[in-house]
């Protein structure tokens, strides 16, 4: 009787559609053709499992429609320019059967969509909620598979799946590939892995695909014409390729003949301004997105003629108001990764993450919804209207992930074209990347780290680290009592440069005390310090400054590993710990709100000292009680040449060391932060020591540039940047008690020689680690 039904309903929306085609003849065959294939698909719905959701589609690929009482009018004209029917995307689709507003438990298996992934390529995606209830992450009760399509993908027949909720929105950004007995690892980029499930070869075609995606989910008929290809809808996986998915989208498939004639294939110089469309950012946040083409050239860069607009849809969003732009050309394709943030002027600035700068511009207050941000976007399309030209076609931008809006049948597909991959990931912020800073004595000269780094032909870095230790004094960052600024870190600030203070004061107490009753003894002192800290340095800066408050504090007893409990060390310190650290980062915190112009972000740190997956988890009791009080979490992972594993100093070649793991490492260690504590992070001292011209000098550059190359991965994993431990070496450094020599040659600039007064002696030359750090940092740029 179903399909009984099913059948009549399309036999009706032939008949009505060939009759429409009468007076629009040239649309003709592809209305035939697409409700034939309708036809088809809905017919394939009825034969699917009971279980099968067909409303799954997560992307709309009409523009939500505007529906308020003051705009009306004006909404119906964009509309109609349009030649789109429109569909509101916070409702269900009227196209759309019922179904339950939370899957877990449903047992549900939604149809495959067609999906763009971070690597540009086109995969074949669909949810799976007939698990129940996920072991590994208990926020989970669902799977969204993500499956290549292409043969020339050099992962063609692997299954990736991230974890989702019962709303199809992932808990977590950690993307894992499945193992052939059905167990799901984490993704490291190892494609020749024996133990990952291969579901077909690169020999089988889209028609083995789809049967492949049947066994997987378990379908009992698959007709041949349901492929991959024939699939109506695209999803945008990673909010950084929307600009890709843009320019790839903005051509309908099938373009009325109204739009054929007044297509723009170059929007430089026509004052368009695009429909409202929906895009996720890299903070994983939903955001309003559009095109502005009015103004020609831009001040700020002449490559470009055109604004990509982001802003905040969520009143929880902490930027929710202030409207983010990106530079584009005429074809809506980025001429830079700079994320801006407009002003009240409606000039650009480099967005510095300086929410309460007064400058900005705000399109809505915290207490407005979703509704006035919409009628202050019309607003401002109402008052460039004389800009917009007459007859102009209103392009859609894509939109993202999650909504469950779906579209009609008949709707032209918005075909994606896979975009070649670079050498250089496309970011959509850039990391901060950068090194040891501060001062240094070069022949009896301090000079700043930036002179430093200019002469031996390094570029600006994007941040520098500067140590606070015990004893330290306000002139090492180049404050001087009765001065506004300090010298050190005021050039940083007029040259871009974002300072990160490494702040190493309580790490003794907590490294060398058994007792927690030891460690809280110390806690007058330390907060005494952290406030003439803020006092005497933070009260004196402006702009964005990251402080990371002891990076190795979990170097010994149980908060390294709680089997320490065992040998006499306090079972409770961990916890304890991370609850003082929570509160040393609101006091800072709270300090550095009275200071004009500073946007302070405090995070705990800490030492890679357990090298195994296991052993990240022994840090959690202590990062999750600091958790709640942080901004970030910061880490440090370390190699060199040299070991001494109790037999003595031995010196290791690269591949022995595990040198080339560190790529892996560093993306391992952000995905556990990210997962386990929903914090970003940041690698704020990478600690690799190389001597100059030898295979460690060589295979330190191969690091640098393999990070480079996964730049859009790091960030995927939730790193804001990551910082070379020191600038040059330090040859007069004493023998470590476990990396023997190896931390003379920490730098990436060596010197003729170190001094006994620790001035250092011309010249001065960049390694080959360095030369690949530095082009890291153009590229950045």
């Amino acid at each position: 009787m179903r399909r009984i039904r099913l059948l009549a309903l399309a036999t009706i929306s032939f008949v009505a559609t060939l009759v429409g085609s009468f007076f629009d003849p040239v649309t003709f065959l592809h209305r035939i053709l697409a409700i034939a294939l309708s036809t088809v698909f809905t017919l394939n719905l009825g034969i699917s499992s009971p279980h099968t959701d067909a409303s799954s589609v997560a992307i709309a690929a009409d523009p939500p429609a505007i529906q308020t009482s003051v705009f009306k009018d004006t909404v119906n004209q964009f509309a109609s320019e349009s030649q789109q029917q429109q569909i509101l995307a916070s409702q269900p689709s009227p196209f759309e059967k019922t179904a339950p507003t939370n899957y877990c438990g449903s047992g549900t298996i939604t149809k495959p969509t067609s999906g763009i992934d971070t690597d540009t390529r086109v995969y074949s995606v669909f949810y799976d909620f007939s698990r129940g209830q996920e072991s590994v992450n208990s926020a989970a009760c669902g799977r969204e598979y993500w499956i290549p399509t292409e043969q020339s993908n050099p992962y063609y027949g692997l299954v990736f799946v991230y974890w989702v909720d019962g709303y199809k929105n992932r808990v977590s950004a950690t993307r894992y590939v499945e193992t052939n007995n059905g167990k799901l690892i984490v993704w490291d980029g190892n494609s020749v892995n024996p133990l990952l499930r291969r579901i077909l070869t690169r020999q089988d075609g889209n028609q083995a695909l789809s049967h492949a995606i049947a066994r997987i989910l378990n379908w009992s008929q698959l007709r041949r014409t349901q492929t991959a290809s024939t699939l109506p809808q695209t999803l945008i996986n990673n909010q950084s390729q929307a600009s890709t998915a843009a320019q790839t989208a903005s051509t309908p498939a099938s373009p009325s003949p109204q739009t054929s004639k007044t297509a723009i294939q170059n929007y430089c110089g026509s004052g368009m301004l695009t429909q409202l469309g929906k895009g996720v950012d890299r903070d994983g946040r939903l955001y309003y997105v559009f095109h502005h083409f009015n103004r020609v050239p831009e001040k700020v860069n002449p490559a470009a003629c055109g604004r990509e607009y982001w802003i905040p849809v969520e009143r929880s969003n902490p930027n929710y108001g202030l409207v983010f732009a990106y530079l584009v050309d005429g074809q809506k394709s980025r001429v830079s990764s700079i994320r801006y943030v407009e002003t009240r002027k409606r000039q650009l600035i480099v967005w510095n993450e300086n929410v309460a700068n007064s400058q900005l511009r705000s399109t809505t207050r915290r207490r407005n919804g979703t509704q006035v941000m919409v009628q202050n976007w019309f607003r401002m399309v109402l008052s460039q209207k004389k800009l917009m030209g007459q007859g102009q076609t209103i392009y859609t931008p894509p939109t993202t992930p999650p909504t469950t809006a779906q579209t009609p049948a008949t709707s032209p597909p918005i075909t994606a074209t896979p975009q070649p991959v670079t050498s250089t990931p496309q970011t959509s912020n850039s990391l901060l990347i950068g090194f040891g800073g501060g001062t240094s004595n070069v022949e009896e000269t301090w000079m700043h780290s930036l002179d430093v780094a200019k002469e031996v032909g390094l570029p600006k870095p994007k941040a520098t680290s500067l140590g606070v230790e015990v004893g330290w004094q306000p002139i090492w960052f180049g404050c001087v009592a009765g001065q506004k600024t300090c010298a050190t870190t005021d050039r940083m600030f007029k040259e871009g440069v974002v300072p990160v203070f490494i702040v190493n004061l309580i790490t003794h107490d907590a490294q060398s005390k058994k007792t927690w009753a030891e460690i809280e003894a110390r806690k007058s002192w330390y907060f005494s310090e952290l406030d003439r800290f803020a006092k005497d340095v933070l009260s004196k800066m402006q702009g964005t400054v990251y402080v990371s408050l002891e990076p190795e504090h979990n170097l010994v007893g149980t908060l390294r590993d709680p089997v320490n409990a065992n040998y006499g060390w306090d079972a409770s310190i961990p916890q304890k710990f991370g609850q003082l650290m929570a509160e040393a980062a609101q006091r800072l915190r709270t300090s550095a709100n009275s200071v004009p112009g500073l946007n302070l972000k405090v995070g705990l740190a800490f030492g890679d000292f357990n090298a195994s997956p296991t052993g990240l988890q022994n840090y959690l009791p202590d990062l999750k009680a600091a958790a709640p009080g942080v901004d970030f979490f910061g880490f440090q992972v370390t190699q060199g040449p040299w070991r001494n594993e109790g037999n003595g100093c031995k010196r290791l070649t690269p591949d022995q060391a595990k040198l080339y793991d560190m790529p892996d490492r560093v993306i391992a260690i952000a995905q556990f932060i990210q997962t386990q504590l929903q914090k970003p992070s940041l690698i704020d001292y990478f600690f690799l020591m190389a001597d100059t011209g030898t295979d460690w000098d060589e295979g330190g550059a191969k690091v640098y540039q393999e990070l480079q190359q996964r730049s859009l991965e790091l960030q995927n994993a939730g790193l804001i940047g990551l910082l070379h431990f020191t600038l040059i070496d330090t040859p007069q450094s004493a023998p470590n008690s476990y990396w023997c020599d190896g931390e003379k040659n920490r730098g990436i600039i060596k010197p003729a020689a170190q001094l006994s007064n620790f001035s250092y002696k011309r010249p001065l030359q960049l390694k080959k680690m360095g030369k690949a750090l530095g082009d890291w940092i153009n590229a950045q740029s």
